[in-house]
């Protein structure tokens, strides 16, 4: 499944496949030439300085147009470095528009990334199609297409083979995404659908909003397995995460969690993130602002 990979590590496709129907509550933008995120684990109840690590970093032009991001591709632990791979995407813009983002791998990965990723939009600015290039040997590695519904709210985003995969030939379709919404124009369900004769469901992911339209938790189910994971969000009467909880395999005796408990400050901007896995405390992650 290399192209469901590449998917999942590109930070373009995340934000324009995934986002809401509509903007999310926040305060007024500041502008920032800076962004930077750093995490220090906590070792025996004690925070450890010596093992600080960068965790993202954004750089924004005078425009205000994110240029560089550079991010942690998180494993299974979420406080190692040697677990969470360093990736780097640069950013081409058109009309005020994303139009390219290259992807590289920086520090040695299991998977290596090394791609170009190009956007295009419809008449009404709406992303059209995904693709991906490998910048090593400039062949197509992914492509998805994006559909919109009579209201003009995404419908479908098909990715299709571009080599011969198992029971789908290159250039057919190999899954969609499939999303549902409430009257409010929030995501409410999510499913990934391959084109077999039985329509398999390989997951759905189902979201709840309160009266706010703020999302309250979002479940994935797997086709296979039963819920896989279950995110939950509360929020501060300004309508900002206060603390999120993920639980892994909710309801059975294996189940575990991670939760971040969020600070923000004097701008209403992310200051910082308290860690933990279960009970126990494992890092705080701190956030910078360069004007």
């Amino acid at each position: 499944m290399k192209i469901k990979l590449i998917l999942i590590t590109l930070s373009v496709i995340t934000l324009y496949s995934c986002k809401k129907g509509k903007p999310e509550i926040t305060p007024e933008p500041v502008r920032y030439s800076k962004i930077e995120s750093f995490l220090t684990p906590y070792e025996n109840e004690q925070l450890v300085p010596s093992k600080r690590f960068l965790l993202s970093s954004k750089s924004f032009d005078n425009s205000g147009h994110l240029t560089l991001y550079l991010y942690r591709v998180f494993g299974t632990d979420l406080v190692d470095t040697v677990d969470n791979t360093l990736q780097k995407s640069t950013y081409k813009y058109e009309n005020n528009r994303i139009v390219e983002e290259d992807v590289l791998s920086i520090a040695k990965a299991i998977h290596q990334v090394d791609v170009k990723v190009k956007l295009t939009y419809t008449s009404k600015g709406d992303t059209s199609e995904v693709t991906i290039y490998d910048n090593q040997t400039s062949k197509l590695s992914g492509r998805y297409v994006y559909f919109y519904g009579s209201n003009g709210m995404k419908s479908k985003i098909t990715c299709y083979s571009v080599t011969d995969e198992v029971g789908s030939p290159a250039g057919t379709e190999f899954y969609s995404h499939f999303f549902k919404y409430d009257d409010n124009k929030n995501i409410t369900e999510l499913s990934e659908i391959l084109p077999d004769a039985k329509n398999t469901v390989n997951y759905t992911i189902k979201y709840v909003y309160n009266s706010k339209n703020n999302l309250i938790k979002a479940t994935n189910i797997t086709y296979h397995f039963g819920p896989y994971y279950e995110g939950q969000y509360q929020y501060d009467e300004k309508g900002r995460i206060v603390e999120y909880t993920k639980t892994h395999n909710p309801g059975v005796p294996e189940s575990w969690s991670t939760r971040f408990v969020n600070s923000y400050n004097n701008d209403g901007q992310l200051s910082k993130q308290i860690l933990y896995s279960g009970t126990f405390q494992i890092g705080i992650i701190e956030y910078f602002y360069i004007k």
